[in-house]
This record gives structure tokens, sequence and C-alpha cells, in this order.
């Protein structure tokens, strides 16, 4: 006759089994949409990049949109914003390419997509279990802000997204926005959780010293700090 306890640690193997399965299946979809934006928006531009005569249409388009203030008074200036401005549209070109790369290298290697998937569970298993057990307990988590992962979940994507060219600011909305949580919880792993202020996190990512940072915090995680900022500071 089975035990209660084993019992109970058949529902709860039964449970994180389902759970990490439908988390893989959530994460395959989220790859998959990425990829198809990534693919029309790579293939949008290069398709403007080819045609000169269309390229200048575009320009003309992003002229009238300035103030006075900010349009060409010469021909030279002109020509050298023209120029600038087609440089941003390769450089986001350029980052999207890379973006792309990226995601195929993750999709090329499912055991860390299965590893991701099996912590996130793990992390929701266990404060579930601490609300069951110790509903008094004051410090469980009263929202999903503190249930995600310091390096894997904010401080690598925020990095990354400001290796893109957007700004701490930016990046910290665009991570906040793609968990479901508050940017200001993002904003407090990348400073607080790295015992750095706000001005040292984004200079530390601008000139590469991010990485010895994280080294030295997570010296747990170091395979995934080296797969996952290699390519950001080659």
């Amino acid at each position: 006759m089975r035990s209660s306890g084993n019992g109970h640690a058949h529902q709860i193997a039964k449970l994180f089994k389902e759970l990490v399965e439908r988390e893989l299946k959530s994460i395959e979809r989220a790859i998959e949409t990425q990829r198809r934006e990534l693919h029309e928006k790579i293939n949008a531009r290069e398709t403007e990049l080819r045609d000169d005569g269309g390229l200048d249409a575009l320009f003309e388009n992003y002229k009238a949109g300035l103030s006075k203030t900010e349009r060409p008074e010469s021909r030279v200036q002109e020509r050298r914003m023209y120029y600038d401005w087609e440089g941003r549209l390769r450089s986001e070109l350029g980052s999207w390419r890379m973006e792309l790369a990226e995601l195929e290298d993750r999709i090329s290697d499912p055991q860390a997509i299965l590893t991701s998937a099996r912590r996130k569970v793990m992390r929701l298993l266990l404060r579930e279990t601490l609300v069951v057990v110790n509903p008094g307990y004051n410090n469980i988590p009263t929202s999903q802000d503190e249930v995600c992962d310091t390096l894997e979940d904010c401080v690598i994507p925020v990095i990354r997204q400001m290796r893109k060219g957007k700004s701490h600011s930016e990046a910290f909305r665009v991570v906040a926005e793609k968990l479901g949580i508050r940017k200001t919880a993002v904003a407090s792993r990348c400073t607080r959780g790295l015992d750095l202020n706000t001005e040292q996190f984004v200079k530390h990512v601008s000139d590469g010293r991010i990485v010895q940072v994280v080294k030295e915090k997570f010296p747990e995680q170091m395979q995934l700090i080296r797969r996952e900022l290699a390519s950001l500071y080659p």
C-alpha cells in the first residue's frame, strides 16, 4: 500500500511535469512569434535598402516629420543627415540580424530551453508551497515581480536591449512588458540587485565591465553568463 507521503510526491512530480510541458509550449510559441517578426522586419528593411528610389522617398517622409529647427538648411547638411539616417537603418538591420542569430542559437539548444522552463516552474511551485505551508510568512512574494530570476530573466535581457542601442529606461520597459512585471522591479534587479546605482549600471554596460560584475555576483551561473554575453562583448 502506497504511503500518503509517496502519494503526494507522485502528485507533485506529475504536476511539475505538466507545468514544465506547458511552459515549454509557451516558450516555443514566443520564440516562433519573435522569429517570424524578425524575419519580416529584416526582409522589409533589406528591400528598402536595395531600392534607392524608395529609400529617397522614405527619407523625404522622415524629413517631413522633423521640426523646423531640425531640418537641414543646406544641401551639404541634407546629405550628411541622409547618411546618418541611412546608417541608423543599417545599424538597426544589423541588430535584428544579431537578435535572429541569437534566437537561432537558442532554438538549437533545447536543453537550455528545458532548463529555463524547469527553473521557472520550480520557482512557481516553491512560492505556492510556501503560501500553503506558512500563510503568515512575511517574505512570500506578493506578485510575479519577485518570482523572476534576476540574471536570466532581467539583467541579461536588459543588457541585450541596451547593446542594441536602447536607453536603460527603454530596456527596463521592454523587458518588464515581456515578463509581465513592473518596470521598477526590472530596474531594481539591474541596479540594487547588482550593488550598483543606475549611473554605474549604464556605464558598466557601455564599457563591458558589467560582465565581470555579473560573474562575481553569480559565480554559479558562469556557463549561462558566457553563453549569453559572449556575442554582446566579443
